[in-house]
């Protein structure tokens, strides 16, 4: 088979991957157009993987060969600093409160460059999610023009999000956790405190003494 997976199990069900791909199509045409042509050629480059919880998707080192659009459960990226601290990244699942850096896991730079990441991808929770690897994007830009649309809008957004990202883990404290619960208390019902203060930048300790505030 050309798209092979390289970690996770190929799902075959056909209505479990007929399910998710009906979900990938709504996020898509809010994007670019979809025609029947599209849609069976990101099918043929799309296959669903099953990542049971526990499992790791990439260890710091690795290349980023594929990308992950999640269709449904819980990933999260983290890093581990010079001196041993973890730090979470980025969470990963897809529901009404998901932005652009929360449906794809992967390490955006060490896929384009093909260059090791220094990230680890960790599944919290079983996931389904769309794996695209380099030769199905190159496949896709080759046979169609809209998906250099997909991808230029895509591209745009998350370096915007990224950008902010950066700005967010540059701001004290206190401005950090009023924001989170502003934009992202949410995630206290999906992840453990000590990896929210880890996505923040702050102690477990600042954290919850913060938190207070908004209880």
């Amino acid at each position: 088979m050309l798209f092979k997976p390289l970690k996770g199990k190929k799902v075959k069900d056909k209505k479990i991957y007929d399910d998710a791909f009906s979900k990938y199509l709504l996020f898509a045409k809010k994007i670019v157009p979809m025609t029947a042509f599209t849609e069976q050629i990101c099918r043929y480059c799309m296959p669903l993987i099953h990542f049971k919880k526990g499992e790791v998707i990439y260890h710091a080192g690795d290349i980023h060969h594929s990308g992950y659009y999640i269709s449904s459960g819980l990933c999260r990226s983290y890093l581990i600093s010079d001196t041993g601290k973890e730090i979470t990244w980025e969470f990963y699942f897809n529901d009404k409160n998901s932005s652009y850096l929360n449906l794809i896991a992967g390490d955006y730079n060490s896929f384009i460059q093909d260059k090791p990441s220094n990230l680890y991808i960790e599944v919290l929770e079983d996931t389904y999610c769309f794996e695209f690897k380099n030769e199905g994007r190159d496949f896709i830009f080759k046979m169609m023009k809209t998906p250099m649309t997909f991808a230029k809008f895509l591209c745009q957004e998350y370096n915007k999000e990224m950008l902010n990202r950066y700005l967010d883990l540059n701001t004290s404290a206190d401005d950090k956790v009023e924001k989170f619960f502003q934009n992202k208390g949410f995630l206290l019902e999906k992840v453990s405190q000590n990896q929210i203060a880890s996505y923040l930048g702050i102690t477990h300790e600042t954290f919850s003494r913060l938190k207070k505030r908004y209880s």
